[in-house]
């Protein structure tokens, strides 16, 4: 199993906008990607975002990281972020 955080901000004044492209990506994730593990969340009333996400293998990662939908998130998402996005590998302890 992979595991991983993503989390990153976006420049104030566009959080509704980005709310509603990230619930479109993980409806995608979702219907696209059976077996991923995918949830995104807005930190209180911040401007930053995490997304955390576990893939079954890591096929399903390269999968994933080339679907369309996937590009078309990065791309809306770049486009608003105020600074790189920070990926953490993590490990379960369940």
């Amino acid at each position: 199993m992979i595991r991983i955080a993503a989390q990153y901000s976006i420049r104030p004044g566009t959080e509704s906008e980005l709310e509603e492209i990230v619930r479109t990506f993980v409806r995608a994730v979702h219907k696209h990607e059976p077996t991923t593990e995918y949830r995104a969340f807005r930190i209180s009333d911040s401007c930053d975002f995490l997304h955390v996400m576990c893939f079954e293998d890591e096929d399903s990662h390269q999968v994933h990281r080339a679907a369309p939908y996937t590009l078309k998130l990065v791309e809306d998402r770049y486009s608003r972020c105020e600074d790189e996005l920070t990926f953490t590998p993590l490990s379960g302890i369940d």
